[in-house]
Parts: C-alpha cells; sequence; structure tokens
C-alpha cells in the first residue's frame, strides 16, 4: 500500500510506501512563495602594474611628451631637476624616455613623497605620458590612482585613457584644452587608437560639444566623463558631476582624489572616486559594447594620462597608479536522472562556468567530489579533465583555462549504489587560486536509491488555471512545464511523455481577489522495479478559500478524465489509515484514490484535480 499527502499551506510533503517486504520514505517540499538573492562578486586581483611615481625614477616603459610649443615635459617631483626641462626644441614636440625632473628651478619633493606631474601651472602647458608596454585586457581590469589638482584657478583637467595595444603605439597625444589631450579639437587629431577617454575636467569643456568634439552636454566644470574610441570619433557617452577640484585647495595634501577604475572583459566600465571616505561609484557598470562602433575591450591596452592648462591653471598630477586583472569566478552545477538503483551505475554530471564579468583563471581548475556513504566510484570522464578517485573521494583537474563567460566541458561521474536510501545528498566544490566569489563554488545534488524491484512514485502539484469573474487569467500561461528548483520529483524523464504543466507559485506583483477560482492539479507518476499500489492522495483545501462543488476529477492512466475524489467537509472525521497531513481537517479535505498504478508507460501515470474559490 502506498500512502501520499499533500497540504498547500504546508511546507513538507511526506510520501510513505510500502510493497514486497520493504519500505521507502522520501520528503520533499513544495513552497507558495521562493525568495532569491544575488551576491555580488567580490573581485581579488593580479597586480600588472605598480607604480608609486614618489621617488627619483620610475618603470623605463613610460614614455612623455608634450602638445604645446611652450609646454614642459612631465616630471618626477622627486627627481632631480632636469636641465633639458622644457625640451630645448618644443615645437618639434619631442618625447622622452624615461620619465626624469622638473625643470631646473624646481624644489624636488623629498625621496618617497613625489608625484607625476603632468603640468605646472604655467600657461598653455599640455603634457601626456604612455605606458609603452602593451598589457593583456582579456580578463578585465582593476585600475586605481590618485589624481591631484590644485594651486591655480581650475584648468584645463586630466585625462586617463585605454589606447587599443594591439594596433600602433601612438607617438603624440590628442589635442589639448578642452579635448584633454584625448580627443580632438578643430583639425587636431585624437589620440591614436583610443578605446576609451575619462576625463577629470576642472574647467569643463570635455564635456562641451565644441570645437569639433562629438557629442556632449555642454560647458560643465567639475564634471567626470566618458568619450568613446578613435572609431566613434570620441563620442561623449556621459558624466557627472564631482568634487575634482576645490579652488581652495592650494596644496597638494587636500587636493587628493583616490579614483578606481573597473572595465570587464565583456566591456563594462565602472568609475568610482574617493575624496577621504572610500570610494563611491559615480559612473555604474556602463555598457561600452552599446555604443555603435565601439567595439569590445581590446585583448591588449597601452595606459595614459595627459594634463592640460590654458589661460586659466592648475598643477595636475598623479599618484600610485595600479592595474591588476579581475579574479576568476567559477560555479558548479550538478545534476543527476532520477532514483539509482542499487547494483545499477547511476551517473552525476558535474559543470563548471566562469562568469562573463570575471577574469581568466591563472591557475588549476579542480573539481572534488565526495561520495556519500552507499556508494562506490566506477569512473569520471570530460574532455580536458583529469580524474582520479582515492576512497569515496573523486578529484578531476581540467588541463587548460577558463576565459571569462566560458562553460568547460561536463564531467560525468559514474558510481554504483550499493544500499537503498532516501534523500542522499552528493556534494561536489570547484577550486581555482583567486577565485572572486567562494559562495557558488559548491553544488549539491539529492537522489533516492531504490531497490531493484521497489516502487516509485513521483507527486508534483501545480497551479493549472485562475479565473477571475469566470474568465481565464491572461497574466499567466499555466500550459507549460516550469521547473520547480526546490523539488526533485519534477525532473524525472518519465514525465517527457506527459509533462505536469502549470505553475509552482504566482508572481510577487500578482494578489488574488475574493471570487477568484482557482484549480489545483496533482500529478503522480509511477515509475520503479514494480507497480506503485493502493496509491492514495489526500489533499487539504487552503485555509481563506471554498471548495468549488462538483469540481474534483480524476485521471488513470489513459483513461478518461472522470468525476473523482471523495470530499470531507470541514473538521469532518476522516477515514482511518489516510495520509492527510492534518487529522483535524481544519478546512475541507480531498482524498483522490487512484488504486494499483503500472510501472509502464502510457499508464504509470494520471491526476487529480479540483477548484476553490477565493472568500
Amino acid at each position: 500500500m502506498i500512502w501520499l499527502a499533500i497540504a498547500w499551506q504546508q511546507p513538507l510533503v511526506v510520501l510513505s510506501s510500502q510493497g514486497r517486504g520493504r519500505s521507502l520514505l522520501a520528503c520533499v517540499s513544495l513552497f507558495w512563495l521562493l525568495g532569491g538573492w544575488i551576491s555580488p562578486s567580490v573581485q581579488a586581483q593580479t597586480v600588472l602594474i605598480q607604480e608609486e611615481f614618489s621617488g627619483t625614477a620610475a618603470n623605463p616603459n613610460w614614455t612623455s611628451g608634450i602638445g604645446s610649443d611652450v609646454s614642459e615635459f612631465p616630471c618626477l617631483t622627486s627627481a632631480p631637476p632636469n636641465p633639458n626641462n622644457p625640451p630645448p626644441n618644443p615645437a618639434s614636440f619631442p618625447t622622452q624616455q624615461p620619465l626624469a625632473g622638473c625643470p631646473v628651478g624646481t624644489v624636488p619633493d623629498p625621496t618617497g613623497s613625489g608625484v607625476l606631474r603632468l603640468t605646472s601651472t604655467n600657461n598653455n602647458q599640455a603634457g601626456f605620458v604612455f605606458f609603452r608596454q602593451p598589457l593583456p585586457a582579456g580578463s578585465g581590469l582593476i585600475i586605481t590612482f590618485d589624481i591631484f589638482q590644485y594651486g591655480g584657478t581650475g584648468a584645463d583637467g586630466i585625462s586617463f585613457f585605454l589606447v587599443d595595444g594591439t594596433q600602433p603605439e601612438p607617438t603624440r597625444a590628442g589635442a589639448f584644452g578642452g579635448s584633454l589631450g584625448y580627443a580632438q579639437r578643430d583639425g587636431v587629431p585624437g589620440l591614436q587608437g583610443g578605446y576609451v577617454g575619462i576625463g577629470f575636467d576642472a574647467f569643463g569643456n570635455y564635456a562641451n560639444p565644441t570645437e569639433s568634439r562629438v557629442g556632449g552636454d555642454g560647458f560643465l566644470p567639475n564634471f567626470i566623463s566618458l568619450r568613446g574610441s578613435e572609431a566613434t570619433q570620441y563620442r561623449y557617452l556621459g558624466g557627472v558631476a564631482a568634487p575634482i577640484f576645490n579652488p581652495t585647495n592650494n596644496t597638494r595634501a587636500p587636493a587628493r582624489r583616490g579614483v578606481r577604475v573597473i572595465i570587464t572583459p565583456n566591456s563594462q566600465i565602472t568609475v568610482e572616486l574617493d575624496t577621504g571616505s572610500g570610494f563611491i561609484p559615480v559612473i555604474s557598470n556602463f555598457d561600452l559594447a552599446s555604443i555603435p562602433g565601439q567595439g569590445p575591450l581590446p585583448s591588449q591596452i597601452i595606459f595614459g594620462f595627459a594634463g592640460s592648462t590654458g589661460a586659466a591653471t592648475n598643477f595636475n598630477e598623479i599618484r600610485d597608479f595600479r592595474v591588476t586583472t579581475l579574479s576568476p569566478d567559477l560555479s558548479l552545477s550538478k545534476t543527476s536522472q532520477g532514483n539509482f538503483t542499487v547494483g545499477t551505475l547511476g551517473v552525476y554530471t558535474l559543470t563548471v562556468q566562469n562568469s562573463p564579468a570575471a577574469g581568466q583563471t591563472l591557475g588549476a581548475i579542480r573539481v572534488t567530489d565526495t561520495l556519500p556513504d552507499g556508494f562506490q566510484f566506477v569512473a569520471a570522464t570530460g574532455t580536458n579533465w583529469n580524474c582520479t578517485a582515492t576512497g569515496q573521494e573523486v578529484t578531476c583537474t581540467y588541463n587548460g583555462s577558463a576565459a571569462p563567460g566560458e562553460t568547460l566541458p561536463s564531467i560525468s561521474l559514474t558510481v554504483l549504489p550499493t544500499a537503498i536510501a532516501t534523500d542522499v545528498e552528493n556534494v561536489a566544490t570547484v577550486t581555482t587560486p583567486g577565485d572572486a566569489d567562494p559562495s557558488n563554488n559548491t553544488a549539491r545534488d539529492r537522489t533516492t536509491v531504490v531497490g531493484p524491484a521497489d516502487p516509485v512514485l513521483r507527486l508534483v502539484k501545480r497551479i493549472t488555471a485562475i479565473r477571475r469573474g469566470g474568465n481565464p487569467l491572461a497574466r499567466v500561461d499555466f500550459s507549460q512545464f516550469v521547473n520547480d528548483p526546490a523539488s526533485s520529483n519534477d525532473n524525472s524523464p518519465g514525465w517527457l511523455a506527459s509533462p505536469p504543466v502549470g505553475v509552482f507559485q504566482l508572481e510577487d506583483n500578482l494578489r488574488l481577489q475574493s471570487g477568484d477560482e482557482i484549480e489545483y492539479t496533482l500529478y503522480v507518476l509511477s515509475e520503479g522495479g514494480s507497480p506503485a499500489q493502493n496509491v492514495t492522495v489526500c489533499d487539504h483545501i487552503p485555509l481563506g478559500t471554498q471548495l468549488v462543488p462538483n469540481s474534483a476529477q480524476i485521471q488513470i492512466g489513459t483513461n478518461p478524465i472522470a468525476p473523482g475524489g471523495q470530499i470531507f467537509s470541514p473538521l469532518a472525521p476522516l477515514p482511518n489509515g489516510n495520509p492527510c497531513a492534518n487529522p483535524v481537517n481544519p478546512n475541507g479535505t480531498v482524498i483522490f484514490n487512484f488504486g494499483d498504478v503500472p510501472n509502464t508507460s502510457p499508464e504509470n501515470g494520471g491526476f487529480g484535480r479540483f477548484q476553490v474559490r477565493v472568500e
């Protein structure tokens, strides 16, 4: 005899089975509402460049240059004064490598306290620097640095830009003035190979669609703005007001502003600003790839800064430049099909994916699965996976790396169940060095192990119709199968011939009204080693509703749908040996008797159905 009980108000459904001298118990949870949460990825880092600019020298890959014939070279303020700064022939727009000191007459900062000075407070200065060595960007990048704009009357500003490192190395910056050494200006071209330019604009013309610049919101002082790639004609992409310059700051320390730029492998850029209380996003997840002509993030990147003054001036300076890659963020999923049977091989499928917004893996990718008691390891295979087993612990190591967004070939883990067991949980974990979010690295799969001849009965409950004012509720599609992630009962291949269609929950914004009629359908499926005998399903009428008279129906196998179900009024005594969850019967009950259900298709299924009206 098999008894099943289901109560929609109760989170727990208890099923029991007796057959051929064996007992099988299983627990399944059905919930009216399911909640979800998203954990933001924690971005660990691998350093590509770290340059403080605070000493007497810097990495020799830095090249400096000028953008006007009266300009001084950008300089290290802690380096000894440089007699070749300003350059002897500035009209030829020379470059200088490596970085050196400021003009003679400048008092150097103490070693360890210096900065990279892009411009002095002289008029009409235009200076830029490139880090000439292209660096890989395919894993995404996190870039941090400090900017200082102070000591003058607020002009022009500082730009930070990314250049396509797969193209020829640029030898000059873009136009200066309001174009900040990145965009074009009245016959002067923009930066060759520029991918994106961020303007920290004290004066306000970087966002101004004048002087041949493409797009903009007008004259906007104290603004952080984005301009697109050379292919978009350095198109204005947007910006936000930010306190990057305060005219009362006449010294370096109070002028410090920390900047963090995050660009993901799928070309989303975030700009954060720290004015002393930590980083705050000012531009969040802007999708560069959505801009016509912009193109994806290049695989190699060259970095650079530019600064300028005009009739109004500022010291424009940089310190503590650091570039890191985004870390990988692996997740693991694990599935199996149906119940396992003692003495018959069962298969788990494990799949590893790297997040599209994460970085490429830089070390070994390893999946570890500790088999539950009663399971013997047989084999584990997968393309490019090398798997071994020691006792119950199975370890698979991937021969390769996982790119952002890549799903690796699945692992097929074959096991031999040796003992009957209920609701067995198998847990596996994926690891790789520097994984950004360990919370999604573990996968669990629950299954039941049955004897070769044991009956197996599955029960699934769905809402299959809602009528309001006599008419179907059009907002919900009840004709399709919707998987319930909280239950494994609806995942069996045995449902393929006749899926349990309907919904297991309603959308949060859909509220039932008095008079609404709800149709519930309870699907049963027999698929064990023998028929399920004397199957009875009990369901209590939900509180706050009334059973619609003459609505109970039953279908067994391929027989026609017919009236069925035994109805018990509220508080009426229930029959002895009933499977109902609540013996008090507070609001009425329907009991469906399916009798013996065969274990072979197409007669191995059926359903009970009834309707209630909301009070």
